[in-house]
């Protein structure tokens, strides 16, 4: 098979879910922007999840022990995310591939493959300790979060329209995975409709079409004719999440997107494996959660734990602003993106792989050391160094912050810069947002600050950019004009956006 070919491996079904698939076709659809050619291989279940959420999208293959093995010739990427794959059948996919890549985020079985992803917040790298032992790279956390090019295309005027609006009178929205292979929808809408605070407001409840407590939930919905929307197998999840105000349901993918598109959430633990991903994200701020469980089972008084939580959230609209504006700031969309630039990275001069990875609380005082270099801010608009009080704040706000861009630059995985992107003022998406970069002078003249921006442009494919550039600064203008920028005065270049596919 071609070179370009990227493999992914992924299952769903009623012991699964359709998570995985929905990681893979993100994770496809940038692989795809990327210039490769993505290729499914899975089982019925997947085939089935496939042919209802992206029908026809991409060539899937059907999976066995002999193509695991053998494999059809060497591909670019080999995407694994099948919790039935063991270290020998990883290792055995990763033989056919240029690079392999694991989503994982059980962290209960030896893995085998170059990168490690686990999108879960508050996930560490210890669990991995013998993943990294035999080379891999790890990169964990919401950042990486694979989300669907559907979902994200809406988040920039999606975000600017919840900023502005006052969640008191649009829909509710119940979720339960795509097919509620616990039986939980009817119990979620029963409390959403019992729920004061929501009184009279319509409820949206959205279910794959193979769902066994679809009746349940129909019975439901002719109880309160002018309340109840359904949705079977939606198409546009992305136009659902728009319109609520809050949902409810449990952890897992879906949870995901609806942080990417700001939308405040109150997320139930079902299972034990979403307790750690669900606890993360409320320690941070971004959902309010519920344990439905006791003892590893659904707990029989979960239903009204739900309403009374519900309740409180609803009628606190600080803590929904505060929520979704965190979560949002979290989960922005470019998991895949990220995840595809670092199986093919970009590269300095020296052959050096340059990436990009979220810029973090933990970065604080690596950025103020950077800055604090000779020289460093000689061409800034302000070219004083900034008292840590102030760069504190700084930090602190971008980490709060939704909207724009902030990217550590890594080269062979050591951070040596940042770069920002700033969407226009108005948030119009269409419009040049602009791009700053800091690259350390131990990494200057190496080609470093272009590699930086190229990688940046791939990371924001759709949005063109524009940057303001001392005339005196010679060196950036270089850097800029070889990431494909153009002048179009003395002090701005500007790049147009990039193409959907191809690099």
């Amino acid at each position: 098979m071609s070179a370009d070919e990227a493999r992914l491996y992924c299952e769903a079904g009623p012991g699964v879910g359709l998570g995985h698939v929905a990681r893979c076709l993100a994770i496809a659809e940038a692989l795809e922007e990327d210039g490769l050619c993505p290729v499914f291989i899975t089982g019925p279940g997947g085939a089935e999840a496939l042919g209802w959420m992206a029908p026809g999208r991409f060539p899937v293959r059907a999976a066995d022990a002999a193509d695991v093995v053998r494999g059809d010739g060497i591909c670019a990427v080999a995407v694994m995310d099948d919790y039935g794959l063991d270290r020998a059948r990883m290792e055995a996919i990763g033989s056919q591939a240029r690079i392999a890549v694991v989503i994982d985020d059980m962290a209960d079985r030896e893995l085998a493959g170059d990168l490690v992803v686990n999108p879960a917040a508050g996930s560490v790298s210890g669990v991995y300790a013998d993943a990294v032992a035999r080379g891999a790279r790890l990169l964990l956390g919401p950042a990486f979060a694979p989300i669907r090019a559907d979902i994200r295309s809406r988040r920039a005027l999606d975000l600017v329209r919840r900023s502005s609006c006052e969640p008191d009178s649009g829909a509710l929205l119940v979720t339960a995975g795509g097919l509620d292979g616990r039986g939980l929808a009817p119990a979620f809408l029963s409390a959403t409709l019992d729920t004061a605070a929501a009184s009279n407001r319509p409820v949206d409840v959205a279910l794959g079409g193979q769902a066994l407590s679809w009746p349940d939930v129909d019975a439901l919905a002719a109880l309160h004719p002018t309340r109840v929307r359904t949705h079977r197998d939606a198409r546009d999840m992305a136009q659902l999440y728009a319109g609520a105000d809050v949902s409810v349901g449990p952890g897992g993918v879906a949870l995901l997107e609806k942080l990417c598109l700001g939308v405040p959430t109150l997320a139930v633990i079902v299972a034990e494996n979403q307790r750690p991903a669900v606890e993360g994200l409320a320690s941070l701020g971004c959902i309010a959660s519920v344990d439905a469980t006791t003892n590893g089972a659904v707990s029989e008084n979960f239903q009204t734990e739900v309403q009374h939580a519900l309740d409180g959230l609803l009628g606190n609209v600080t803590k929904l602003d505060d929520m979704w504006r965190r979560g949002a700031a979290l989960v922005d969309g470019l998991g895949a993106r990220r995840i595809v630039l670092a199986a093919r990275p970009e590269a300095n001069r020296d052959g050096a792989s340059v990436t990009l990875r979220k810029f973090t609380a933990d970065d604080e005082a690596a950025l103020l050391t950077w800055q604090r270099e000779p020289g460093m801010r000689r061409y800034f608009r302000d070219p004083a160094v900034p008292e840590p009080a102030d760069h504190q704040a700084w930090c602190a706000a971008r980490l709060m912050d939704p909207f724009g861009v902030c990217e550590i630059i890594l080269v062979d995985d050591r951070p040596v810069g940042m770069a920002r992107f700033d969407p226009a003022p108005d948030g119009d998406p269409d419009a040049p947002g602009e791009v700053s970069v800091l690259v350390s002078g131990s990494e200057q003249g190496k080609g470093t600050g272009s590699a930086a921006l190229m990688a940046l442009r791939r990371l924001l494919r759709e949005r063109a950019m524009r940057a303001e550039i001392h005339p005196a600064n010679v060196a950036s203008q270089g850097s800029f004009r070889r990431a494909g920028f153009a002048p179009i005065s003395d002090n701005c270049v500007t790049a147009a956006a990039l193409a959907v596919s191809g690099r």
